[in-house]
């Protein structure tokens, strides 16, 4: 599912549909495991941030990578101060991150 909601966010081999690139990797995160859930929360917090496929949210996005930060498995650190950039707030305080 998370291919899926790949390939219609960019058009790859389907038409370009953000919205249900959006659904799929919901869905995916609901109901897979391991690496599948936290690519499919990496790009749910993409989507998020950057207000693809749904109203931009930026304290979801937030609270999405922290989750996938806590899972450890994937850095996302780069992508969780982006996000942070465009919220404007210093949020870090409740984001326990190590170098």
């Amino acid at each position: 599912m998370v291919r899926l909601g790949e390939c219609l966010r960019r058009g790859d081999g389907t038409l370009k549909n953000e919205v249900k690139a959006f659904y799929w990797c919901n869905k995916a995160a609901a109901i897979d495991k391991n690496n599948n859930k936290t690519l499919a929360n990496c790009l749910i917090a993409d989507f998020y941030s950057s207000g693809i496929g749904i109203k931009k949210d930026v304290h979801e996005a937030l609270k999405v990578y922290h989750s996938v930060v806590k899972t450890g498995q994937l850095d996302v650190k780069r992508d969780l101060k982006v996000a942070l950039k465009k919220s404007k707030h210093d949020t870090f305080s409740f984001m326990p991150m190590q170098d």
